[in-house]
């Protein structure tokens, strides 16, 4: 079997966690996300429109995610990106980059110029428009910003003041997911093992 669209691996929040971003989601207005209905938390570690993609890749990249889970992580502010995003961002280990690295193995199956859904309306920096062409995402390797999303809106969020917000969180999952609109998790596909 293989998989194609927009897919990734993402890490998936253990409950705490996921109750404290729904919690932070409804706090954010506008919003058209609905974090904990329609849309999953996450935190994506790779995804993009990607083309037939074997089971058997994904399944070893999954179980060498899982073996480093669970792992605790500290958020440490609220902040937007490209001005629609709102994130709650999570401090950089070493193992979250290692992790990110793995999960970029599925971008050979990346189609250079396909780019990630969305992207065309974000205003981005030079340097994410060629993570985008390079790896179909503006975030990638040394612009990487482990975060759940916890909010989006068309219209943006340019009133929006960055926020400190400590809290110790913890993710024990991972997860082949399909992508829906505004990068949130459609579709839990598989979990590795």
């Amino acid at each position: 079997m293989n998989y194609s669209g927009q897919i990734g691996i993402a890490l998936l929040p253990n409950q705490e966690t996921k109750n404290k971003s729904i919690a932070l989601a409804r706090q954010v207005r506008p919003n058209l996300l609905d974090i904990g209905g329609t849309h999953h938390p996450h935190m994506t570690l790779y995804h993009a429109r990607l083309s037939g993609v074997p089971s058997g890749v994904v399944d070893v990249i999954l179980k060498d995610v899982a073996a480093l889970l669970p792992l605790s992580v500290s958020f440490y502010r609220i902040a937007t990106f490209a001005e629609k995003f709102v994130f709650w961002d999570v401090s950089t280990l070493p193992v979250l980059m290692s992790m990110h690295e793995r999960a970029l193995d599925l971008a050979r199956y990346f189609t250079a110029g396909e780019g990630a859904v969305g992207t065309e309306s974000l205003k981005l920096p030079a340097e994410q428009v060629e993570n985008v062409r390079r790896f179909g995402h503006p975030l990638m390797r040394n612009l990487w910003r482990p975060h759940i999303t916890i909010g989006y809106d068309e219209g943006g969020h340019p009133a929006f003041k960055e926020q400190e917000s400590v809290w110790q969180g913890g993710f024990d999952r991972a997860a082949l997911v399909e992508i829906g609109e505004y990068g949130t998790v459609k579709k839990i596909l598989t979990i590795g093992k």
